[in-house]
């Protein structure tokens, strides 16, 4: 009887914990989903935009220059390098006369 106690409260104890790793799994996605949304997409949408708004004034020279930027930028960040939330402003004044 003492040992059916114990393999009840074994599978209990691990049916509890496996639910509560896979909420914990589950959230930690969500998060890691919307930290990249953040750190990442937005910031690549802002140069992006940038650089299609350079190409429809007909400035190719400009465009040009911040998709250079652009590439340069986002080979370092596939490399281990700053998030574009870090350095997408770097694209959109890659032309802008200095102050």
């Amino acid at each position: 009887m003492k040992h059916l106690r114990l393999i009840l409260a074994f599978a209990a104890g691990f049916g509890v914990a496996t639910a509560l790793g896979v909420i914990v799994s589950r959230m930690s996605d969500e998060s890691r989903r919307l930290n990249t949304a953040s750190d990442v997409h937005h910031p690549l949408s802002l140069a992006i935009e940038s650089i299609e708004e350079s190409a429809k004034k007909g400035d190719c020279e400009k465009a040009a220059a911040q998709l250079s930027v652009l590439r340069q930028r986002f080979q370092e960040y596939q490399s281990g390098g700053p998030t574009p939330a870090n350095w997408w402003d770097e694209v959109v004044a890659a032309t802008q006369p200095a102050h």
